[in-house]
C-alpha cells in the first residue's frame, strides 16, 4: 500500500530528516522574547494517526495549518483543523496577562514577552514569568488518539496559585483552507459530564474540552488573522 503524495509545506508523521527542534534544544529569553526570531522556529507533535499539533515558538501562527488540534478524518489523510489557537491569560492583581501570542485585526496577545524559556524535548514546553511566579506550559498529542493535552503548572512558593482564563479558537475546516465570518457555523454548545463540547460544522468532527474548569458561553468572531509565511508564498493568508 502506498500513501498519497504530501502537499508542499505539510507536516509529516514520520520525518526522514530530523529538524533542529528534534534535539534537546533549549532556547532562552533572548530568543523567546524576540517575536520575529521565535516566530521563525516551529515545533511539531504527532499522534501517529495523521493528526498533530504544531506552531511557532512564539505562539504566533504563520501558516494556515498551524494549530493546536488537527485530526485525520480518514487516517492518515484528509486532515481537519479543529482548534486553531488557545487564548490564555493569567489573572493578576494588575490585570490579566497573556501567555498566548496572536496578531489579529482587533486584538493582540503578547505572551511571548513573558516567555523565559522554550524546551523542545521530551515535549514542547514553555516557561513564563508572571507576577513573580513561573508558569510552565506543555503540549502533547497522545499516541493513537485524536486529542491534545495542554498542561499548566505554577512554580513558586508552596500553595501559590493563579487563575487561568482560556478561550479556544475554532474553525473546523480543511487544514489548508481559510474561514471567513460569513461562513454559516453553528455556535451552540453542550455541557457534558467531563466538560463542554462544540460542533460548528455537522459534517465534521465535534470538539470536546475536558478538565477542571467552569465554562461561560460567549462566542464571537476573531477577525483578520494573518499568516505571514502563506502571504510570502502568495497563498490564502487571512482568516476570521
Amino acid at each position: 500500500m502506498t500513501s498519497a503524495p504530501q502537499r508542499a509545506g505539510e507536516p509529516e508523521d514520520d520525518r526522514a530528516e530530523p529538524s533542529p527542534l528534534d534535539s534537546d534544544l533549549v532556547l532562552g529569553a533572548a530568543v523567546c522574547q524576540d517575536l520575529e526570531r521565535a516566530s521563525a522556529l516551529e515545533w511539531l507533535d504527532v499522534n501517529g494517526r495523521g493528526g498533530y499539533a504544531t506552531g511557532t515558538v512564539s505562539g504566533r501562527p504563520t501558516r494556515r495549518y498551524h494549530g493546536l488540534l488537527l485530526v485525520a478524518s480518514h487516517p492518515p489523510h484528509d486532515r481537519v483543523m479543529l482548534v486553531n489557537h488557545l487564548g490564555e491569560w493569567v489573572e493578576t492583581p494588575v490585570g490579566p496577562m497573556a501567555l498566548s501570542t496572536l496578531d489579529a485585526a482587533d486584538t493582540a496577545e503578547d505572551g511571548y514577552l513573558r516567555c523565559t524559556e522554550f524546551r523542545a524535548r521530551p515535549l514542547p514546553e514553555w516557561r513564563y514569568d508572571v507576577a513573580g511566579l513561573t508558569v510552565v506550559r506543555s503540549i502533547v498529542c497522545p499516541r493513537g488518539r485524536d486529542a491534545v493535552i495542554v498542561r499548566w503548572q505554577v512554580m513558586g512558593p508552596q500553595g501559590a496559585h493563579l487563575r487561568l482564563l482560556l478561550r479556544p479558537m475554532l474553525t473546523v475546516r480543511a487544514d489548508h483552507a481559510v474561514t471567513s465570518a460569513d461562513d454559516p457555523l453553528c455556535d451552540g454548545f453542550e455541557i457534558e459530564d467531563a466538560g463542554v463540547s462544540w460542533h460548528p460544522r455537522p459534517e465534521l468532527p465535534a470538539i470536546r474540552a475536558c478538565g477542571s474548569f467552569t465554562y461561560r458561553h460567549d462566542p464571537y468572531w476573531q477577525r483578520g488573522i494573518s499568516y505571514a509565511i502563506d502571504r510570502e508564498r502568495g497563498e490564502p493568508c487571512r482568516e476570521d
